[in-house]
């Protein structure tokens, strides 16, 4: 009796111990007896890709897709096989043959009536859902599934645009400038002669009201803002200010005047100071690097950014583009420095454009310039060429393959396909702000109009 007793007892811990268990896991569980799907990829399929030929025209040429690659979940619970990474566009799936493993005889419908076929062996056409079904062995039991391939449904090679309905906020600030730190992105601007802000998440419509800047004058120095680790910094006077929310701004005691800020790197920030190149670990204690074309030292509307080299992942290169004001050049100013290290002092800033007499693919001088880092290379636009350019107002979308050196577009390109600007913008002369978020998507946004536009450059050969 005593031995019956502790046998119940024991039984019962265990099953209340497995309710438990099962109760807290969120893992997806299922049971079934001999009749399941337990692995599935597609093999190698077909891609069409659309490029330009030598004479500018269109061409269409297969590459293969190693479709092992996008992995597909098995919902056991649901009966739903799917890939979260859809496939290509342009990727033929009418056709396409699997590799499969199952507990079981695995049937599909082939969407002609009741007529089936061998899920393992026959070439399927995934243009829509198959409906698949596992038996087992014995044929006493089965097992429903609905298999679903997903491919992107545009073009590869194209520029994606979408206007916002929500009017900006900042819509009458006047010379605008964009600032992104950490998740958040800023615009600042002049409104009725004050410094003004607005914030919001980056890629969010949802923007603050706008707020005048504390603890800056008017005239501080928000076009070459710089975030370093995600910290704002910002130049009014000969002065550095620091900010961690883009609304308040604090003075910092450094052994320097700072007479503009230059970009920053992983470890360090740049700035200028009569016409030579400070750097600096903390934002206190500056020092100076030597300087060659210190004429050419755009002071200005300047944008940097810092990326890998493609030699070495852990040598930095930072860019840095600007314009010198009252400049009769055709051409903005456009810098680099690679690495940047602390110690010595020996890596200097060069001018890219030493030869720019001769340098027919310069990055123009536009009104209202941006320059931005989309993946892993440089896009900018902006209004009319100045002093003379034969550019109009957001007509192209430049892009820099060799890290602002030189600049095309798709006018003067014939061997690839670049990004284009939404026609719907072209001759826009309005002043305008542009960031890209963190999910890849550029966002302009225009004061006079409050009109906000949204795009993404959906190129296989602009992927991370």
């Amino acid at each position: 009796m005593r031995k019956s007793i502790y046998v119940i007892a024991v039984l019962f811990c265990l099953l209340t111990g497995l309710s438990s268990c099962l109760e807290g896991d969120e893992t997806d569980y299922s049971i079934y007896r001999d009749c399941a799907i337990t692995a599935f990829s597609l093999k190698d399929i077909s891609w069409e890709v659309t490029t330009k030929n030598k004479a500018g025209n269109d061409s269409t040429y297969t590459q293969t897709v190693t479709a092992s690659a996008y992995h597909f979940t098995i919902d056991q619970m649901r009966g739903l096989i799917y890939n979260t990474d859809s496939l290509p566009a342009g990727t033929k799936v009418n056709k396409v043959l699997v590799n499969l493993t199952a507990d079981g005889n695995a049937v599909y419908n082939k969407g002609t009536g009741d007529e089936m076929g061998m899920l393992q062996s026959d070439s399927i056409d995934f243009t829509k859902d198959v409906k698949a079904t596992v038996y087992s062995i014995s044929g006493e039991y089965s097992k429903a599934y609905t298999i679903r391939v997903n491919v992107h449904q545009v073009d590869p090679d194209s520029s994606q645009w979408f206007q916002n309905k929500v009017e900006w906020c900042g819509k009458e600030l006047q010379t605008p400038k964009a600032a992104t730190f950490g998740d958040k992105v800023a615009v600042f601007g002049i409104q009725d002669g004050k410094l003004m802000v607005t914030t919001a998440n980056q890629g969010s419509m949802s923007w603050s009201s706008l707020e005048e800047v504390q603890g800056v004058t008017n005239a501080a120095k928000y076009d070459n803002i710089v975030a370093f680790q995600d910290i704002l910094y910002m130049v009014d006077g000969d002065v550095l200010y620091v900010s961690e929310d883009a609304v308040s701004w604090t003075q910092m005691q450094t052994n320097a005047p700072i007479h503009q800020l230059f970009g920053c790197n992983s470890n360090n920030m740049f700035a200028v100071s009569d016409k030579s190149f400070l750097i600096s670990n903390d934002g206190l204690a500056w020092n100076n690097i030597t300087t060659e074309n210190p004429e050419v030292i755009p002071n200005q509307n300047i944008f940097s950014y810092t990326v890998p080299t493609s030699t070495n992942q852990s040598i930095e290169r930072t860019l840095t583009f600007g314009q010198i004001t009252e400049s009769t050049d055709t051409i903005a100013s456009a810098w680099y420095l690679t690495n940047g290290n602390q110690d010595g002092y020996s890596n200097q800033w060069s001018y890219m454009y030493t030869t720019r007499d001769n340098n027919n693919w310069a990055l123009p001088n536009l009104k209202n310039l941006v320059v931005l880092f989309y993946r892993k290379y440089l896009i900018a636009f902006g209004n009319e060429c100045l002093n003379g350019g034969k550019i109009t107002s957001f007509e192209n979308m430049l892009v820099s393959k060799d890290w602002g050196l030189t600049w095309k577009d798709q006018a003067n390109e014939t061997l690839d396909i670049y990004p284009t600007l939404p026609a719907e913008l072209k001759g826009n002369e309005q002043e305008f702000a542009a960031y890209v978020d963190k999910d890849h998507n550029i966002w302009i946004m225009f004061c006079g109009s409050g009109d906000i536009w949204c795009g993404y450059l959906n190129k296989m050969k602009f992927a991370e």
